[in-house]
């Protein structure tokens, strides 16, 4: 079946995020052939160093799984944050 929104119904959509439903677009989407899903899914929990053995420092931050997204979760937004974590805590080491 296909699901058709109003208009009315797509505002109220509009800025909310809603739970992953493992649809599989944004792994489609992705040009680096990274799993945002599970990525997105370890930035909710904070789990940045896991993060990591996803391949996080390869995505460019392109948008591609943001944007086709149907519960609309900013992805990028956690792997941006993430990653200056990530860094933040690597120059600490030092």
């Amino acid at each position: 079946g296909i699901l058709v929104l109003t208009a009315k119904e797509l505002e109220a959509r509009r800025g909310k995020t809603y739970p992953c439903i493992k649809c599989g677009r944004c792994m489609e989407a992705c040009p680096m052939l990274l799993n945002p899903s599970e990525l997105g899914i370890l930035a909710r929990k904070g789990r940045h160093e896991e993060m990591e053995a996803f391949h996080l420092m390869d995505c460019f931050e392109c948008g591609c799984c943001a944007y086709v997204c149907p519960s609309n979760i900013p992805l990028v937004q956690y792997f941006r944050v993430a990653k200056g974590l990530l860094r933040e805590r690597k120059a600490a080491q030092k």
